[in-house]
């Protein structure tokens, strides 16, 4: 990180393009003052409060390699203030993939990386669920380039990515194909389901898996893979980006997301703007339900789930069953099932369940603090 201050400062206010690419945070996990970072991690734990687990003394290099990341971004950061073109800089932080020595829930998890945008040209801060892929970032930024700067970009590209959506609520609208290691490309999502080794799943808030039994859906999601894969293979063994008969993505700058066919209507709808209002004897909670999917969505009952401060479940509420159509968007109330509680901190969750199982479908709202006076 000093290397590349050194090398921006000597840029001036000139327009750049800069990469940095660590290392640090990758086997076999070595970096300089490893020994003093090594000792500060039962000092973090107990700091975050976590339960002293084993995993933190067995894998304590790759802990520490966590905590020197932060103070190398942290360095860098603070230094950064004062460089000549910082005003109108945008820095962009990510990783190729999730830390694979620690244990992982789903397969879904190696690709669960941080995409943080900052500048200080950004008038707000946001936090946004909806996914995109490192293959968005170079049309979303020559967009940016092209309408704000005049930067001529080309009428036509090869890009897999198509932009980064900036949608708060968890949705996709993209068809993503994901190397699960150097050699092995059998995962794919699109919209909001996911492909892993011939089985389907829908992917919910946090980045929660259900298996979907779904033949139909299925089908449409192996055809969509293997029409990309078919592509892929072309492109590599005719060394032509464009194959013939394919015509090229149209670009004019513009930012534009392109719809991917949605194969998983269920993982469509979204629960966004939950609103709880304390009434007289019962919680009423307000939450908007969309359908995202270019179809009309498959049943589901709005359900209303209520815990306690240490996540324990105190009630659940549960409306008829309902679909909504193409692009449709319902506001919905619902009443918590137990009276309203005592003073303290309460969470609630508003989850588009499945009418006969009561699994989640889509993306419901997870753990909404309320706070009772």
């Amino acid at each position: 990180m000093r290397m590349v201050l050194q090398r921006e400062r000597g840029l001036g206010a000139a327009p750049a393009l800069t990469i940095v690419q660590t290392s640090g945070m990758h086997n076999p996990f070595t970096f300089p003052g490893q020994g003093r970072y090594r000792e500060r991690v039962a000092q973090r734990v107990a700091q975050l409060k976590l339960p002293a687990l084993p995993l933190y003394t067995q894998q304590r290099d790759i802990f520490a390699s966590i905590l020197y990341m932060d103070d190398a971004l942290r360095a860098f950061f603070d230094e950064a203030v004062s460089l000549p073109g910082y005003a109108n800089t945008v820095f962009i932080i990510t990783g190729d993939h999730r830390l694979p020595e620690l244990a992982m829930d789903s397969r879904l998890e190696r690709y669960h990386v941080p995409l943080i945008v900052y500048s200080p040209l950004l008038k707000e801060p946001r936090a946004i669920k909806s996914l995109s892929s490192q293959f968005d970032l170079a049309p979303s930024l020559l967009a940016y380039l092209a309408n704000r700067h005049g930067i001529k970009t080309p009428a036509q590209v090869t890009w897999l990515g198509a932009g980064l959506d900036t949608e708060p609520a968890l949705r996709n609208l993209h068809a993503l194909p994901l190397k699960q290691t150097k050699t092995e490309l059998s995962d794919f999502i699109s919209g909001t389901a996911y492909l892993a080794q011939d089985r389907l799943y829908a992917i919910g808030d946090g980045m929660t898996l259900d298996l979907l039994d779904d033949a139909a859906l299925l089908d449409r999601a192996r055809a969509q893979f293997s029409s990309f894969v078919r592509a892929n293979a072309t492109a590599g063994s005719a060394q032509a980006l464009a194959p013939d008969g394919i015509a090229l993505l149209a670009y004019g700058g513009e930012r534009s997301l392109r719809s991917a066919p949605l194969v998983a209507e269920a993982g469509a709808i979204g629960v966004t703007d939950v609103r709880v209002r304390p009434g007289a004897g019962r919680l009423t909670v307000e939450a908007t339900v969309t359908n995202h999917a270019q179809q009309a969505s498959l049943p589901f009952a709005p359900l209303l789930v209520l815990s306690d401060e240490r996540g324990a479940e105190l009630g659940e509420t549960a409306l008829p069953a309902r679909a909504l159509g193409a692009g449709q968007a319902a506001r919905i109330a619902l009443q918590a099932a137990v009276a309203t509680p005592a003073p303290g901190v309460y969470y609630v969750s508003v989850i588009p369940s499945h009418p006969v199982s009561g699994r989640a479908l889509g993306a419901g709202q997870y753990r909404v603090r309320v706070q009772l006076d």
